[in-house]
């Protein structure tokens, strides 16, 4: 869980650099809320994983809706 949190803060802190000089007094705060952002994006893809993976299972043509039975003999 610690380096999870800490890949996160150094992703956040990586991100953060790219608009906000390191030396600002503010980019611990800015670079904390980029961290946080990362966090619910990953909450988010990992609570609708399923769904996400439907989509581009659809989108790449592999799987037709409405159609369970394609991989199925007769």
């Amino acid at each position: 869980m610690q380096l999870i949190a800490r890949l996160l803060l150094i992703a956040g802190s990586l991100i953060g650099s790219w608009f906000f000089a390191q030396d600002a007094l503010n980019f611990p705060i800015i670079s904390f809320i980029i961290a946080m952002f990362l966090v619910v994006i990953l909450i988010a893809i990992l609570a609708f994983r399923q769904t996400i993976a439907g989509f581009f299972r659809r989108l790449l043509g592999k799987d037709e809706p409405g159609d369970e039975s394609k991989d199925e003999p007769r």
